[in-house]
């Protein structure tokens, strides 16, 4: 798999300056569905956003926010974040962006790793996804405004 970092700046009277990089992946479980990975920053608010989106839907009935799971390829540890959720996105999760430690944590395998899996999953449902982190220390370096 050779996928490569995509990236934006969005200047916005309002938010200020936002950049963005994602990265398509693609599901090494039963799903059909390729998901991309998005990191976002605000610099006026200093938050990092992180989403998995175009993955299965995961909600049924009442049962709905999957968790997630960031392992690194030969890796023992793993990062595990409660999703959150958009009712009208099935197909989008977020990790909280108050949960900054765990984030700054992840950025830095982010970018001294070579391919990242991702699990989503609740009681009814597991899936997993693989991204190819080549690049990615040069996208996070771009993504905190150190380029």
């Amino acid at each position: 798999m050779h996928a490569q970092w995509k990236y934006q700046e969005i200047n916005n009277p309002f938010d200020g300056v936002t950049r963005k990089v994602y990265i398509k992946g693609k599901a090494i479980s039963s799903s059909s569905y390729n998901p991309t990975l998005v990191i976002t920053k605000s610099f006026k608010t200093n938050t990092i956003d992180i989403q998995i989106k175009d993955v299965d839907e995961f909600c049924f009935e009442r049962i709905c926010s999957p968790e997630i799971v960031f392992k690194i390829e030969g890796g023992n540890d793993s990062i595990y974040f409660e999703a959150l959720g958009d009712y009208k996105d099935k197909f989008t999760w977020r990790i909280p962006n108050w949960k900054i430690t765990e984030i700054n944590q992840l950025l830095e395998l982010i970018k001294s790793n070579y391919k990242l899996y991702i699990r989503l999953f609740n009681l009814r449902k597991i899936n997993d996804y693989e991204f190819s982190l080549k690049g990615s220390a040069k996208a996070i370096q771009y993504l905190m405004g150190e380029d």
